[in-house]
């Protein structure tokens, strides 16, 4: 896409963001996640200890898929970063991101790839949780401070995403002190747009 903007799509739903991946929308700058020709997502900015990300490159792997590569700091492509981001995006079947972050510094061992991305709903707490799985036995050697093992099958937590049932957005509202107003939802029910106001 021009003007140095990056834009992936899947049916009715895509993503328009900078060259780094982030979402900054206003009046004049058309980025965002859009569904329906609805705008729901207008600010989505990644940092790494507070400090923006500059962009090395952009890849684009499918026309619902991209990957960006990103350092700390600004400038040119030429910065002696200490550490590197990888910045995966999709938005079939909803929006991902899966983000890999690679300490130069240390030098480390750790093996991503030896990782598998395992994601499932919790019915109990209501949400969705995504863990990386350990596919084999890792010895993750960081010199000079530690050396550990991370057993086969044993995951990391990485992300929680809560859904809100009518019935539970209610009583948090009244913890609040708020009361549901209105609830419209999409034909499929996969958005929803509340309107809550002060209890009387």
């Amino acid at each position: 896409m021009s003007d140095g903007l990056v834009q992936i799509l899947e049916g009715n739903t895509f993503v328009v963001s900078d060259d780094k991946g982030d979402i900054e929308a206003s009046r004049t700058d058309p980025t965002g996640l859009f569904s329906f020709d609805t705008r729901f997502l207008s600010r989505w900015v990644l940092t790494v200890n507070g400090q923006r990300l500059t962009a090395l490159s952009t890849d684009d792997l499918q026309y619902f898929q991209t990957r960006f590569f990103l350092v700390p700091g600004s400038g040119s492509v030429y910065i002696d970063a200490k550490l590197s981001v990888i910045r995966e995006r999709e938005v079939a079947d909803g929006f991902h991101e899966q983000l890999r972050v690679l300490n130069h510094e240390l030098g480390a061992n750790f093996d991503s790839t030896a990782f598998a991305h395992r994601a499932f709903f919790s019915e109990r707490a209501g949400r969705i949780e995504m863990h990386l799985v350990a596919l084999a036995d890792q010895v993750v050697t960081i010199p000079g401070v530690a050396r550990f093992t991370v057993p086969a099958g044993d995951s990391i937590r990485t992300e929680i995403s809560n859904k809100y049932t009518p019935r539970r957005l209610t009583r948090i509202l009244a913890a609040a002190g708020l009361r549901p107003v209105t609830w419209e939802t999409d034909d499929a029910g996969g958005y929803a747009l509340l309107l809550a106001a002060p209890v009387p």
